[in-house]
């Protein structure tokens, strides 16, 4: 996970994934789980189907929200560790253009 230490300390991280991000995932995959077991033949599209309808269209459009953030995310590290790299010598001359 690509964190921001200079925003947030290493403690509010750990408390945020012990106590938000590690029991959402766990209640994810267990209900993934369970969806599974009772519909064996849903397997092609299981996290769709085990969303009921009434929340469907939130659930997507947060879903969908969140990988826009998790994209900005990836791209702000990989920019932050080419910029490192080059400056410590590791990466071949580029020019960054931002």
């Amino acid at each position: 996970m690509y964190t921001d230490l200079g925003h947030f300390t290493q403690l509010s991280f750990r408390i945020a994934f012990t106590g938000v991000v590690y029991p959402c995932l766990i209640l994810s995959y267990t209900g993934q789980a369970a969806f599974l077991s009772m519909n064996l033949t849903d397997v092609d599209s299981i996290f769709h189907k085990c969303i009921p309808k009434p929340v469907f269209w939130p659930v997507f459009i947060l879903g969908t929200f969140a990988s826009i953030a998790a994209s900005q995310a990836v791209i702000s590290a990989a920019f932050s560790v080419i910029k490192q790299c080059y400056s410590l010598g590791c990466f071949p001359q580029v020019k960054i253009v931002y």
